[in-house]
């Protein structure tokens, strides 16, 4: 679940509430953490870029990720 704003003709920038159950976070415990998400509108799919910040025992490493998304319009 999020929200984006638009930043002009093909970006986005805005956030997401995600559910994130991994040996690797928060010891194996499930949480839900806000990720910033930006977007470039490609046309038929979306470029989507995700930061994940290193935060204390919950989140030893800062994570970077991309994902492409195929929006329903």
């Amino acid at each position: 679940m999020g929200y984006q704003f638009r930043l002009g003709e093909r970006w986005r920038l805005g956030g997401a509430l995600v559910g994130v159950e991994s040996p690797t976070y928060n010891r194996g415990r499930f949480f839900v953490a806000p990720i910033p998400v930006l977007t470039c509108d490609l046309g038929r799919v979306e470029l989507n870029a995700i930061y994940v910040p290193r935060y204390g025992e919950y989140n030893r490493f800062a994570v970077f990720g991309f994902y492409f998304s195929v929006p329903f319009k």
